[in-house]
């Protein structure tokens, strides 16, 4: 590596006050990027401007959480899969679903503005994440007779309530995956 020059590149820190009643500082702390020069007859030169690599760092950022949702929302990899084929296609239509369902999230709010949040204490975040979506659709289908939550009064006959626990219990693990 001694014959290849590397720049570094500080994208620097913040402080600000959030906060209203308790006031408090958050903080963000610098962060450092090496970036491969390129050689040209005057000398080394950083490959693109700063702003197209910091850019580029902020795709890779976008890709990394889209992963985490993949893993963490839809399940990708946690599907029981006994042959080879089976854990490909499995892999295969998460990702497709979670395509679809992003590209129906965006085609629907665009990449800023996402659904209104119904509390008058949170203004919502400045873009919609795959959590926000995914909780959209939950409610738009709940709210439909086909698919709604499950909960009705109680009463005192426990073999009665049976179903009605069961599909309580299925309805909660649900929400809980999703």
């Amino acid at each position: 590596m001694p014959d290849h020059a590397v720049f570094l590149i500080v994208r620097g820190g913040a402080t600000w006050q959030r906060g209203k009643r308790r006031p408090r500082l958050g903080r963000r702390e610098p962060a450092f990027y090496l970036v491969t020069a390129v050689k040209t007859d005057t000398g080394w030169v950083v490959p693109l401007s700063v702003g197209q690599i910091l850019a580029w760092i902020w795709q890779r950022w976008e890709l990394e959480v889209a992963h985490r949702e993949m893993k963490a929302g839809v399940g990708v990899g946690q599907k029981q899969c006994w042959n080879k084929r089976s854990a490909v296609v499995s892999v295969q239509w998460s990702v497709w679903v979670y395509a679809v369902l992003v590209l129906a999230g965006y085609r629907t709010w665009g990449w800023i503005r996402g659904p209104t949040r119904p509390e008058r204490w949170w203004r919502g975040a400045q873009r919609w994440s795959f959590t926000t979506l995914w909780r959209s659709y939950r409610a738009a289908l709940w709210g439909t007779a086909e698919c709604r939550s499950l909960w009705t009064t109680s009463t005192d006959d426990w073999l009665k309530k049976e179903h009605t626990i069961i599909a309580l219990t299925n309805a909660a693990l649900a929400a809980a995956r999703a």
